[in-house]
């Protein structure tokens, strides 16, 4: 399966949101997808009242897995998931995005 285009691999510093960075060894990001929190701790809600609108609540007990497709880059390290870290209340925070998570990639293979 063909990976999805890179989006922009500069000017993230500071942003909100969601993405996944593949890296190479030095932290340099090779390939960059910005998309929807897989990993969002709330859901929608719909009020019987008429003139309530939609709101989000924190679920339960969130579960679930999640699939990223990345290209097999020359170089690529590990893939680092990007996101607004969890606040005390266990949501979201307004805050700049961070590294939540980093996975190591397999094959290790070398730029040319």
């Amino acid at each position: 399966m063909p990976a999805p285009p890179t989006d922009e691999l500069d000017g993230y510093e500071g942003r909100r949101g969601f993405w996944v960075e593949v890296r190479d060894p030095g932290g340099r990001t090779l390939h960059r997808r910005v998309m929807a929190d897989p990993m969002d701790p709330t859901v929608e809600v719909f009020s019987a009242a008429p003139e309530a609108t939609l709101r989000r609540v924190r679920a339960g007990r969130p579960r679930g897995a999640f699939t990223v497709v990345v290209p097999d880059l020359d170089g690529a390290d590990h893939l680092a998931l990007m996101g607004a870290p969890e606040g005390l209340d266990g949501l979201r925070t307004a805050g700049a995005s961070a590294e939540l998570a980093r996975f190591p990639l397999g094959g290790g293979r070398e730029a040319s």
